[in-house]
């Protein structure tokens, strides 16, 4: 996919989405992520390890803030609940921007 133009991939995930609603319009913007291919990321993949499991350490302490609570981590391996899901990643994000309305609610 990373290697497709928008264009083709538009008009690729057009043609699927018409097969259910036919006269669905053309998007006016798309945003394509190149995960696997960018230098910083070279690919994203999270997944608990046996040894983690073992030891007791999962999403619980990698949603853990660190630096006096200035540093916070969000992202579904962050998410007890719905680990490896977008819908995981969404409700850490929303969990995060609790913390800091909290947090300066607080002061």
């Amino acid at each position: 996919m990373e290697t497709l133009s928008k264009e083709k991939v538009k008009v690729d995930i057009m043609v699927r989405l018409r097969e259910f609603q036919p006269d669905l319009p053309d998007p006016i913007k798309i945003v394509i992520t190149k995960w696997n291919s960018n230098e910083n990321t070279l690919g994203s993949y999270s997944y608990q390890t046996l040894k983690s499991v073992q030891v007791g350490v999962g999403p619980r302490n990698l949603a853990e803030p660190v630096g006096d609570g200035r540093v916070l981590f969000a992202g579904e391996a962050t998410n007890e609940k719905h680990f490896g899901t977008v819908h995981g990643a969404i409700e850490s994000g929303w969990r995060e921007a609790d913390r800091i309305i909290c947090s300066l609610t607080e002061k």
